[in-house]
């Protein structure tokens, strides 16, 4: 009986291990040179799923839409920000032709600007929203005011809001690319009233974002996002991977990877002795070796399509690195 007893009260504190009440440090706080990769899916019959103690979260059957997009994590300095937006410590460039420009210390990070070059929106938040809170735990709340200024299409926009950030829920949440255990799902809730300038007349935007955090990685598991307005917006999208220390943007070394897209035949180009390697998506290494003022050819046809890292390293130690995408 005491066996018994004993074997069950082992198995009870195991689901209490892994279901525990996380707290997050390090929720979106970049290191310069980190490079994230997301995947956007398909968002039809994907719900955030509830809130509270002990959830899980079961995200299995997303569907992608595209290839992974990527980021990499600069400072202001790297991208000629720096007199633009005096305020920000980090830069999130990404691969889809947008740039997110945030302030950051040790308990919170704000927006300062966002500039997307595909459709020309560039958003001054001239007084930044807060988007993350460190540390956190269930049930924290925060809010605070925030303020934007910006011009599409020849109009001038000046915008003020609130943000609500809460821990709404923990426990467990299943992707298509693994099971976490102890997360802790953030909602943040956003509402906006932009005025038009040239006309007086005012839109208001509410936005309800779910992010999936645990303890092993500072960017977002798993994004829910929902704008509503005059028109309805959502998205969906999940990490593949968090790669730390893979970019030194203000290398000056000089070299190339193409074509990119690839179908397969890459080739690295460079005009000084250097090593290479390749990592997959999952941070393995793929391939490696040296070269030395000229092109080199890899195969690289029996790789699933996706998306990897090609890092270079010089004869002193300077590091750069460039994504390239299969196809």
């Amino acid at each position: 009986m005491k066996k018994v007893t004993f074997t069950l009260a082992l198995t009870l504190l195991s689901i209490h291990e892994i279901n525990a009440q996380p707290t997050i440090n390090n929720a979106e706080l970049f290191e310069i040179g980190e490079i994230i990769s997301i995947q956007e899916c398909d968002t039809a019959g994907i719900e955030e799923g509830n809130s509270g103690a002990n959830q899980v979260w079961d995200f299995t059957r997303l569907i992608p839409i595209s290839s992974p997009i990527t980021a990499k994590i600069l400072s202001p300095e790297m991208v000629n920000f720096d007199a633009l937006y005096p305020n920000a410590d980090r830069v999130e460039k990404w691969s889809n032709g947008k740039y997110v420009i945030t302030s950051n210390n040790v308990h919170s990070s704000r927006l300062e600007a966002f500039i997307d070059s595909v459709t020309g929106i560039n958003i001054d938040y001239t007084s930044p929203m807060l988007f993350a809170k460190r540390p956190i735990t269930y049930l924290d709340t925060y809010s605070e005011n925030f303020k934007t200024d910006y011009s599409f299409s020849g109009y001038d926009f000046k915008g003020v809001g609130t943000v609500e950030i809460k821990a709404d829920g923990y426990g467990t949440l299943t992707l298509p690319n693994g099971t976490f255990n102890n997360v802790l799902r953030v909602k943040m809730h956003q509402v906006e009233w932009d005025t038009l300038i040239q006309f007086g007349s005012i839109t208001k935007f509410e936005t309800f974002t779910y992010l999936w955090f645990d303890v092993q990685h500072s960017a977002a598991l798993l994004k829910v996002n929902y704008v509503h307005s005059d028109i309805q917006s959502k998205s969906v999208s999940y990490l593949v991977n968090q790669m730390v220390g893979m970019e030194d943007a203000g290398s000056s070394m000089d070299f190339q990877v193409f074509p990119n897209p690839s179908d397969g035949k890459v080739y690295i180009k460079t005009t000084a002795k250097v090593s290479y390697q390749i990592f997959g998506m999952d941070g393995s290494l793929i391939s490696a070796g040296k070269i030395s003022n000229e092109s080199k050819e890899i195969s690289m046809m029996k790789y699933p399509s996706g998306v990897y890292y090609v890092r270079v390293t010089d004869e002193l130690g300077n590091i750069t690195t460039q994504t390239l995408i299969l196809s």
